[in-house]
């Protein structure tokens, strides 16, 4: 089930789900993918342009979508460590909440990989993405999302 936060579809265990990404465990699965790369929005194609001075990151067969490796890594992952940390795409801030953008309806789901290990946590789930949530649709959705937390 979902639940309207102003026009974005919120699946309802995100109102309630207190956990975060125990990293350690799945070491990093998401930043290796399905093998078909992190799925990019236009503004974090013009972010990481401008902030890297990167141009080939990315291409369009089933995308936008961030180029892999060979080894079907992300070509931003170096051991386990992220070269562009601080300004990463909204998919790799909020995962493994996905946002899904169908017939002009906005989805967010919580979707993880079976290789995802969570441990319980005090605060909820969305909280500790806040920085994706607010960049990608702004201050006042979220805290609107906030005030329906459970």
């Amino acid at each position: 089930m979902f639940s309207l936060v102003d026009d974005v579809y919120v699946e309802d265990r995100l109102f309630t789900l207190k956990a975060r990404c125990e990293y350690e465990k799945c070491k990093g699965a998401c930043c290796k993918g399905e093998g078909l790369g992190t799925p990019l929005f236009e503004e974090d194609i013009k972010r990481i342009e401008k902030e890297t001075g990167e141009y080939d990151f990315f291409d369009y067969q089933r995308g936008p979508r961030l180029k892999l490796r060979k080894n079907g890594e992300c070509m931003f992952l170096r051991g386990d460590n992220c070269t562009i940390n601080e300004i990463k795409p909204f998919f790799c801030l909020a995962f493994p909440v996905v946002l899904h953008i169908k017939d002009g309806f906005k989805y967010l789901m919580f979707q993880p990989y079976s290789e995802c290990s969570f441990v319980k946590s005090d605060i909820h789930y969305v909280q500790s993405i806040s920085r994706a949530l607010v960049q990608r649709f702004g201050q006042r959705w979220y805290d609107r999302l906030l005030e329906r937390l459970k």
